[in-house]
C-alpha cells in the first residue's frame, strides 16, 4: 500500500540505504587495521547479498502485484463488458417485455374478434336453421296469402258493385228527399189556401151598427209583416188576426213586440175590437191547427188528412236529413276542388 501510495517501491529504499552503508562501510575500510577492515569486507558483502535480496524479494512483489493488477484490470475490464451487456440485454428485456404486451393486446383482440366471429357464426347458423325450419311455413303463408289476395280481390270486387248499388240508392233517395221536401212545400201551400179561403170567423163583435168579422190566419208574423214607423213586429206569434167589417173595409192587426196592436190601415180600430185581439194574442202565440174553425167538415177533414200526411213527411224527411248533409258535403268539396283547379289553372 505504502509503495503504491509513495510511489518508491521497496527496492528503490533497499538499493538507497545499502548505497550508503556502502559508502560509511568503505569509509571505515580505509582507516580500519587489517582486521577490522576483514570484518568490514564481509559485513559489506553481506549487505550486498542482504540488499540483493531485499531487491529480488521486492521486485517479486511487484511483478505479483503487477500481475494482480492486469487481473484486476481485465476483471474490471470484463466486468465493464458484463454491465453494458447487462445493460444491453436489460434494454433488449424492456423491448421483449413492451412487444409481449403488444403481442398480448394483439391476441386478446384477435381471441375477441373471433369470440365475436364464432358468436355471430353461431347466430347465423340458428338463423339459418330457423329459416329452414320456417321454409316450409313460409310456403303456406305465401298460399295463404295469395288466397287472402283472391278473396280481397273478390271482396273489392262486390265493395264496388255494393258501391255503385249504395250510389243508386243515394241518387234515389235524393230524388226522394227532393220529392219530399217539393211535397211539404206543396201541402204547406194547400194547408195555407185552405186555411185562407176556408176559415171560418172566429168571433163577431157589433160595434154602433157596424159588424167586426174576426179571423185568426197562420203565419210567421216576423216574416210576413215588416215593421213600420219604428214599431217592431212580434217574433213569437204564429198567426196573425186579419179584421173584416159589415161596411166594407178590412184590417191586418198585427201583434207588436210591446204588446200593442199594430194596423196598416190609417182608419183607428175600436176600442171592444183591439181590446179583444190583444187579450187573444197574450193567451198564445202559436196556431193550433186542430182548433182551426173551417167553413165546412169536409174542408177540416181535408186538413187533418194533409196534417198527417204532413208529419209522416216531416218523419221521412228527418231520416234523410243525414244523407242531403253528406250531399250537401260533397257537392262543397265539389265546388272547392273545381275552385282550386281553376285557381291553378290560372
Amino acid at each position: 500500500m505504502t509503495e503504491q501510495t509513495t510511489g518508491i517501491t521497496a527496492g528503490e529504499v533497499a538499493n538507497a540505504a545499502t548505497t550508503a552503508m556502502l559508502a560509511q562501510i568503505d569509509l571505515l575500510t580505509s582507516t580500519a587495521n587489517d582486521t577490522t577492515r576483514a570484518a568490514l569486507q564481509g559485513l559489506r558483502a553481506l549487505v550486498i547479498s542482504n540488499a540483493e535480496a531485499i531487491i529480488t524479494a521486492s521486485n517479486g512483489m511487484i511483478d505479483g502485484e503487477n500481475a494482480l493488477h492486469d487481473r484486476l484490470s481485465a476483471a474490471y475490464l470484463e466486468l465493464e463488458g458484463e454491465r453494458a451487456q447487462h445493460n444491453e440485454l436489460k434494454i433488449q428485456c424492456s423491448r421483449l417485455i413492451a412487444a409481449r404486451r403488444q403481442d398480448e393486446d394483439k391476441v386478446r383482440k384477435i381471441e375477441s374478434a373471433s369470440a365475436q366471429v364464432a358468436t355471430q357464426r353461431d347466430a347465423y347458423k340458428r338463423d339459418a336453421d330457423e329459416w329452414h325450419r320456417a321454409k316450409p311455413e313460409m310456403k303456406k303463408l305465401r298460399e295463404r296469402l295469395k288466397r287472402l289476395e283472391e278473396a280481397g280481390a273478390k271482396r273489392e270486387a262486390e265493395n264496388n258493385e255494393l258501391r255503385m248499388k249504395l250510389q243508386r240508392t243515394e241518387s234515389l233517395l235524393m230524388r226522394a228527399a227532393r220529392g219530399v221536401v217539393q211535397a211539404k212545400g206543396a201541402i204547406q201551400s194547400s194547408q195555407q189556401r185552405m186555411l185562407l179561403e176556408g176559415l171560418e170567423v172566429e168571433h163577431t163583435i157589433e160595434v154602433k151598427g157596424v159588424y167586426y168579422y174576426i179571423y185568426r190566419r197562420p203565419c210567421a208574423v216576423a216574416d210576413t209583416f215588416k215593421p213600420t214607423d219604428e214599431q217592431i213586429v212580434s217574433r213569437d206569434h204564429m198567426y196573425a188576426f186579419r179584421v173584416e167589417t159589415s161596411a166594407g173595409y178590412h184590417w191586418d192587426a198585427i201583434p207588436l213586440l210591446d204588446g200593442d196592436v199594430g194596423i196598416v190601415k190609417h182608419k183607428a180600430m175600436p176600442a171592444p175590437v183591439k181590446k179583444y185581439l190583444i187579450e187573444q194574442y197574450k193567451k198564445e202565440a202559436l196556431f193550433d191547427f186542430d182548433k182551426a174553425m173551417l167553413r165546412s167538415e169536409a174542408l177540416g177533414n181535408d186538413l187533418g188528412e194533409l196534417n198527417k200526411v204532413m208529419a209522416e213527411l216531416d218523419g221521412i224527411d228527418h231520416s234523410l236529413t243525414p244523407l242531403k248533409v253528406a250531399d250537401s258535403l260533397k257537392q262543397t268539396r265539389a265546388r272547392k276542388l273545381k275552385m282550386g283547379v281553376g285557381r291553378k289553372a290560372a
